[in-house]
């Protein structure tokens, strides 16, 4: 096995609470499965937030109140479709739509003055209509509670409708910090990967076992995997992992110090950091989304990876 230089702790869990990957059916909500997985996320330090996909709000009460009883953050993520009603008005939840759904448009503007946020995913076979509705939603400043996941041009949208896009991307980080959970318990390093079940191991010994440490070498090793061509973590969350402390980027060499984990991605990442004559040592990694973050005055060297 290739050994990392540092120590990667899982940061979030993402729960399919109505449907599996394994047929990708929806399904009822598995308060059995959910109540096992509260109790040991419980003994993950720090305490990991536990985002929930579903196509659903019937559960919603239901997870709150368990979620809340066990002090575990949740963020909620519901797919649009036309029988979602009761949307929960609050600002950890979010409503993703995809960039193809028909009269986009209309269907956003119905939702726009909410506290819940509206996600928009981009999608593939865009055609002449999908892009005159996302044109529209560009123009509309009213709309403020809008935001693009992942962060795409206009060019890269097009190419990913098309499955052509190529974005630079080092390795995903999927794999050591964000442990996927079904409706049926089954665990994933990623969607594509499943690893163990909940309901007949722990968390944590399934998230350790040899066919997840075999994937990471994997991943490692290939830095892209067959399946992650298609993936939209690839864009939205592309992450720096290294084999070995240094690593050569655009003519310079760098080295983290062993509490940095990852580099997660953004518009431009700025990493604060103190330069010898051979080398720059990175100790801050932080997302940089605007102007404002560069020029912070408490910011003394800015190394900027984009």
């Amino acid at each position: 096995m290739t050994e990392l230089p540092f120590t990667l702790t899982i940061d979030y869990l993402i729960l399919s609470a109505d449907s599996d990957f394994i047929t990708e059916k929806e399904k009822h909500f598995n308060e059995e499965v959910f109540c096992k997985l509260l109790s040991e996320i419980q003994e993950i330090t720090p305490a990991p937030t536990l985002k929930v996909y579903a196509h659903s709000t019937n559960f919603y009460e239901k997870i709150s109140e368990l979620v809340n009883s066990a002090h575990i953050n949740a963020i909620f993520y519901f797919y649009y479709n036309e029988n979602l009603n009761n949307l929960p008005d609050k600002n950890n939840v979010n409503l993703i739509f995809a960039l193809n759904t028909p009269d986009l448009y209309a269907k956003i503007n119905i939702h726009k003055n909410h506290a819940y946020n509206l996600i928009l995913e981009p999608s593939a076979g865009l055609d002449k209509f999908a892009k005159k509705e996302f044109e529209k939603i560009k123009q509309d400043n009213t709309i403020k509670n809008l935001f693009l996941q992942p962060y795409l041009t206009e060019a890269e949208i097009d190419k990913y409708s098309k499955n052509i896009l190529n974005r630079k991307f080092l390795t995903c980080a999927a794999a050591w910090l964000n442990p996927v959970i079904d409706n049926c318990g089954n665990i994933f390093c990623c969607k594509y990967n499943k690893i163990g079940n909940i309901s007949k191991e722990k968390l944590m010994d399934v998230w350790n076992n040899d066919i997840a440490n075999s994937i990471r070498e994997n991943i490692i090793r290939a830095k892209n995997l067959k399946q992650c061509s298609s993936c939209l973590k690839k864009y939205n969350d592309s992450f720096l992992i290294v084999d070995n402390a240094e690593i050569e980027y655009n003519g310079n060499k760098y080295v983290f110090p062993s509490e940095i984990n990852y580099v997660a991605s953004a518009p431009k990442i700025a990493i604060t950091g103190q330069q010898t004559s051979e080398h720059v040592y990175l100790t801050e990694p932080f997302p940089v989304f605007s102007d404002e973050d560069i020029t912070s005055p408490d910011r003394q060297m800015l190394l900027l990876l984009g």
